[in-house]
């Protein structure tokens, strides 16, 4: 009887020290709500690029190379998401830009008078105007924006963003890695980006992973024009920046 009242005992512990590890952080935060308001009333915003677009976690590279001389500007658009409650009426947000951090003239670029939030919504599209200018034919240039904090509004943990724009061919995100183009092309350069984009109706290669019909058909298109280049330059064949023969296969520079 003795052993058997020692193992109760020690059932009756065991459960009442599980009860007290589960409840007693639950009692806990439930006192923190209790006593600081702001731990769940404070409302924050941050803002990221559109995955639409092709953006990454903190900012988007935007090349006029492959659009019509003719193209003067382009629309992109950076998302503004709320953390905490929706509201019943529109609500204005601030986000300025980072001088620091920002190399674009006011000149080359176009945002919004106002940021707002409309009632009844957890998201904001910012459209913005990105503009070619003559400098961007060799260089790039970055608008980085910061949430500020308003009578709305606090900033998220993501709060930041850049825009970076250029009027010269930068390769593709998707050229690597899962899904990539560049297994259609090869090794990477300048030179053979702009033999690709001139081959075919289809300019912006960052759009067409998983598309391998359209790929195929932009590779040997692109390998046609290769060839008839080198045919009419004999002995002198179509190389890349670094000085390679150029070659559209999979393996090839």
């Amino acid at each position: 009887m003795n052993k058997n009242k020692t193992v109760m005992y020690k059932i009756r512990t065991f459960t009442a020290i599980l009860i007290a590890l589960v409840t007693l952080p639950l009692l806990f935060a439930c006192k923190k709500n209790e006593q600081d308001k702001t731990y769940k009333d404070v409302n924050r915003i941050g803002i990221a690029g559109d995955p639409l677009e092709y953006a990454t976690a903190d900012s988007l590279l935007f090349s006029f190379a492959v659009y019509p001389a003719g193209t003067s500007e382009a629309p992109v658009s950076v998302i503004a998401t709320i953390m905490g409650g929706v509201s019943s009426s529109d609500r204005e947000f601030q986000l300025e830009i980072d001088p620091a951090k920002t190399t674009a003239m006011p000149a080359e670029y176009a945002l919004p008078p106002s940021f707002i939030v409309k009632a009844g919504s957890a998201t904001a599209r910012i459209p913005v105007v990105l503009k070619r200018s003559t400098r961007i034919q060799s260089s790039s240039v970055k608008l980085a924006l910061r949430v500020a904090a308003n009578a709305n509004f606090e900033a998220a943990p993501k709060s930041t963003f850049s825009l970076v724009w250029t009027d010269e061919l930068t390769k593709p995100a998707n050229w690597d890695g899962s899904g990539a183009v560049g297994f259609y092309f090869g090794k990477y350069s300048k030179v053979k980006h702009r033999l690709i984009v001139d081959a075919t109706e289809y300019k912006n290669l960052a759009v067409l992973s998983g598309l391998y019909n359209q790929l195929f058909y932009i590779a040997s298109r692109a390998l046609e024009d290769l060839t008839a280049y080198n045919a009419a330059h004999p002995g002198e064949p179509l190389k890349s920046e670094g000085g390679i023969a150029i070659g559209i296969c999979s393996s090839c520079e």
